[in-house]
């Protein structure tokens, strides 16, 4: 799959997932278990601007921090700890 994005890559993470930032969205890739973690708040918030395949979308840019915080919170909670 090729994704055509218009606009200029202004930052780059790397966290739980790859975020690609342009201009009022934000490109993210991830494995599955991520993106399901973000469509379940996107349940609540409505940020997902468009779902490319399982481990791709494209979520308002404005929401990046809220989206960041709740993935690291969501998967920190879900360690295995012995």
């Amino acid at each position: 799959m090729v994704v055509v994005v218009r606009g200029s890559l202004i930052q780059w993470y790397r966290f739980p997932f790859c975020v690609f930032i342009f201009n009022t969205r934000l490109f993210i890739s991830s494995d599955e278990a991520v993106k399901e973690i973000v469509c379940a708040l996107d349940s609540q918030e409505h940020f997902i601007i468009e779902e490319l395949d399982e481990n791709h979308l494209f979520i308002d840019s404005n929401k990046f921090n809220q989206v960041k915080e709740h993935v690291e919170r969501t998967l920190e909670q879900n360690i295995f700890r012995s």
